[in-house]
C-alpha cells in the first residue's frame, strides 16, 4: 500500500504488548497506534525532531521528521532505482536464455560458464535489489531515528519493544 506524503504526517507506531514462548516457537503481539496531531507538521527545510508519548506504556520518544521535499526526493530515488533494476531483467533474462541454450566447443566452455554465471548473478541482483528498492520507495515516509528520551531529555540509542509500523 503506497504511503501518502504531505505536509502533515501520522505516526504509525507499535508497542510490544506480549511475547509468548512455546518451545522453539516465539510469538509476539504488537499494539499499534496511529498518532496524529495538529502539531505534526513537516519542517520547511532539512529535518526536525518531534517528541511524543507512547499511548500504551507512557514512555517518551523522539522521532526525526524530514521535510516534504527531502522525503519525496528519497522516495522517488528508491522508486527509480527499483524500476530500473526490474527493467534490467528484460535484458538479463533473454541473454541468460540465449547463452544457456547454446552448445559450445570445449575450448570455449570456460568463457561461456563465466558469462552464464555473471548473467545469473546480474539477474538475481536485479530481481532482489529491484523489488527491495521499489518496496522501500513505496513505503518511505520520511520518519526515522526513533529514540527513547531519557529522564534528562537526551535521546537513547536503543529502543526495545517499540517500532514504526508499516
Amino acid at each position: 500500500m503506497p504511503v501518502h506524503l504531505g505536509e502533515r504526517y501520522t505516526l504509525s507506531f507499535a508497542c510490544l504488548a506480549e511475547v509468548k514462548s512455546a518451545g522453539t516457537l516465539i510469538t509476539t503481539r504488537w499494539k499499534v497506534s496511529q498518532l496524529s496531531s495538529p502539531e505534526f507538521v513537516r519542517p520547511r527545510e532539512g529535518a526536525a525532531t518531534t517528541l511524543f508519548r507512547c499511548p500504551t506504556c507512557r514512555m517518551d520518544f523522539s522521532v526525526r521528521v524530514e521535510s516534504l521535499a527531502k522525503a519525496r526526493a528519497k522516495r522517488l530515488a528508491n522508486l527509480v532505482v527499483g524500476a530500473v533494476l526490474l527493467a534490467l531483467l528484460l535484458v538479463w533474462v533473454p541473454m541468460l536464455v540465449h547463452y544457456g541454450g547454446q552448445t559450445v566447443d570445449e575450448d570455449q566452455a570456460d568463457s561461456t560458464v563465466t558469462t552464464i554465471g555473471l548473467l545469473v548473478l546480474a539477474t538475481a541482483v536485479s530481481f532482489v535489489g529491484g523489488l527491495t528498492a521499489f518496496r522501500m520507495g513505496r513505503a518511505y515516509t520520511g520518519l526515522n531515528k526513533l529514540r527513547r528520551t531519557t529522564g534528562e531529555g537526551r535521546p537513547s540509542i536503543r529502543v526495545k519493544g517499540h517500532k514504526f509500523w508499516p
